[in-house]
């Protein structure tokens, strides 16, 4: 399959080679999805700088979040079947025609559901959402201030909190 491979870091333009790399199988508990749309987020650029702590040996393939098409599950999968439209956060391989995730980070989605509106909904929104609805318990009369507020996650709270 078609990958973008960051083997360098650097620059976007200079960082990355498209490579034909090997299908990836899922293991107990994931699915491989076909790959519509990959997101790019904050992550994915730190990742590229070198400056990502979680970021595995070069070469990689990048990508968290994806929109696509369930096409093949692992063991023990139970939610989700081959042939789902879903958005699924990746841990990585997402910048791929095929890229892997657990079933617990995928989301069935109608066929008609925008792709590229879905997969904002992934990192951004997802982590979002934990932030300002599961770690705090807003209230009405709330003060919030979000720093760095110009960028998807902080738009994303933006708009959880003016919910509130």
């Amino acid at each position: 399959m078609k990958a973008a491979v960051l083997v360098r870091r650097g620059a976007a333009t200079s960082a990355f080679e498209f490579r034909d790399i090997p299908d990836p199988l899922p293991g107990p508990g994931e699915v491989r999805i076909h790959v519509e749309y990959s997101g790019v987020n904050f992550a994915d650029v730190l990742a590229r700088q070198g400056l990502y702590r979680d970021l595995p040996t070069l070469p990689v393939v990048l990508g968290y979040e994806v929109v696509g098409r369930i096409d093949l599950a692992g063991s023990g999968v139970r939610r989700l079947r081959v042939g789902d439209r879903v958005v699924a956060m990746t841990e990585f391989g997402g910048y791929a025609a095929s890229a892997l995730a657990k079933e617990y980070a995928v989301a069935a989605i109608p066929d008609d559901f925008d792709g590229a509106l879905a997969t904002a909904l992934g990192v951004q929104y997802v982590s979002a959402w934990y932030a300002a609805e599961i770690l705090v318990r807003l209230f009405r009369e709330d003060h919030v201030l979000i720093h760095g507020a110009s960028g998807g996650l902080g738009n994303a709270l933006i708009q959880i909190v003016k919910r509130h």
